[in-house]
């Protein structure tokens, strides 16, 4: 799943993968600054190209969940659900929050 968070001038291009089922990641793919007047149209190519990664993200998520759908739906018997061994578990599960390291200046 990816999406798009806009706060002002400023864009931000985010993925969120489950590398587990008690486990979301969300990761920042970009930042850019957008067009305010026409003396930033600098901006513009680099602001296209971010949203160009995000449409291919999505595009490659539909196309997977397609292709999944139509082979189900093609066959009798219903794909099984075989999640990886690791995702297996009885135990709860904690959302926590990791703290970014700081620089010390020695």
């Amino acid at each position: 799943v990816c999406g798009l968070l806009c706060q002002g001038e400023r864009l931000s291009a985010f993925v969120i993968d489950m590398p587990s089922p008690c486990t979301y990641k969300m990761v920042k793919l970009s930042k850019v600054t957008l067009c305010r007047n026409i003396n930033e149209l600098h901006l513009l190519p680099t602001s296209i190209s971010k949203l160009i990664q995000v449409k291919n993200i999505t595009l490659e998520n539909a196309k997977k969940a397609e292709e999944y759908l139509l082979t189900a739906s093609s066959s009798t018997n219903p794909l099984p659900y075989n999640p990886p061994k690791s995702w297996l578990s009885h135990s709860s599960c904690q959302l926590s929050r990791s703290h970014k390291k700081r620089k010390t200046n020695d």
